[in-house]
């Protein structure tokens, strides 16, 4: 007979292999290196469903589409989140799956659809108001505003070019 441990097959990979844990419902079985790509996938996932793919330092906490400078954030699970700069709003008005409260150490939580203590300020994703996305649809009159006012931003810092057009002289 065999060391038990060593005959103990991982749910993924099929192997046996000495790290196998159990990882509960619903991962059951598995060694360590299928459990650190599952992590990986569930936070890669999760950073995609909650807007948090923002470049990671040394870069500059800049949104890829409008180059805007925004508050970096890390997040729980190792992943940067993009936050508008100055704009804490009461976390009612603020959509589910877009509050974002920040623990003393200044990572960002996304608290999802639970409900918040009364008084509780969220902080708004970069993504949700974003003038390079189509504006917001059936959100409050707020962030309409804030992404309209981001539009206007875009557009002073990217004026369309003119190339193209016909020189103003018709004899040149």
């Amino acid at each position: 007979m065999g060391d038990h441990n060593t005959t103990i097959r991982c749910r993924a990979c099929r192997q046996p292999h000495p790290t196998v844990t159990d990882r509960g419902a619903p991962f059951g079985p598995q060694c360590t290196p299928c459990w650190n790509r599952a992590q990986r996938r569930t936070d890669n996932q999760q950073a995609l469903d909650e807007g948090a793919t923002a470049p990671p330092p040394p870069a500059d906490p800049r949104c890829p589409h409008c180059e805007t400078l925004q508050d970096r954030h890390p997040t729980g699970y190792k992943k940067w989140v993009l936050l508008e700069p100055d704009m804490p709003v009461p976390w009612h008005i603020v959509p589910v799956g877009h509050r974002w409260t920040l623990t003393e150490d200044g990572t960002a939580i996304n608290t999802g659809d639970r409900p918040l203590p009364a008084g509780t300020l969220c902080r708004i994703p970069h993504a949700l108001v974003c003038p390079c996305d189509d504006p917001p649809d059936q959100l409050a009159p707020f962030f309409a505003a804030l992404w309209q006012e981001n539009e206007r931003r875009y557009w002073r810092d990217h004026p369309p070019t003119i190339d193209g057009i016909p020189s103003a002289d018709p004899a040149t």
